[in-house]
């Protein structure tokens, strides 16, 4: 599955943004190209020691 710049835009950024802040995760990711396509994504998840409180 090729991945668009839309998905990437709309989708996966959003994800990871809100996981990070709501979670005691800490997640990231790459894309990992074939030619000029995003062809798939890398995730990499780490624990937060400190979780974030919602004030």
């Amino acid at each position: 599955m090729l991945f668009t710049i839309h998905h990437l835009d709309f989708v996966t950024k959003p994800s990871v943004l809100e996981l990070n802040q709501r979670s005691d995760l800490v997640i990231s990711y790459e894309t990992i190209k074939k030619g000029r396509n995003v062809a798939a994504l890398a995730f990499t998840f780490k624990h937060n020691k400190q979780m974030k409180m919602d004030i």
